[in-house]
């Protein structure tokens, strides 16, 4: 007869993957993290909309992360599943259209 903890320890184990991998995109890329944010000198800051929206969906990962992890709890892991996908498609879409904006990349071409 399997332990009615098993679903609830499976469940705190995939928070931890994908909180971990949350965690590990935020790391990344601290260059650009502290362009988007104002951070980096001489850098073009986003409109203060996106940096609200981002930062809260961003809080709301931590919290239901937290929870998932210590509770492990399905709702949460799906909220901090969510929150993870809406940040990914925010952040996608923003460096879409920056760089669909005519605005040279800062990448060099690559040559043949």
């Amino acid at each position: 007869m399997p332990k009615a903890h098993s679903g609830s320890s499976i469940r705190s184990a995939e928070a931890v993957v994908v909180f971990g991998l949350g965690w590990a995109a935020c790391v990344t890329d601290q260059k650009q993290m502290a362009v988007v944010y104002g951070a980096a000198r001489g850098g073009r800051r986003p409109p203060a909309a996106y940096v609200v929206i981002v930062s809260g969906i961003g809080a709301l990962a931590l919290v239901t992360g937290v929870i998932a992890l210590v509770a492990g709890s399905a709702a949460m892991l799906a909220a901090l599943a969510a929150s993870m996908g809406g940040l990914w498609v925010i952040a996608t879409a923003r460096h879409t259209l920056a760089s669909g904006s005519g605005s040279p990349s800062r990448r060099p071409a690559k040559t043949a």
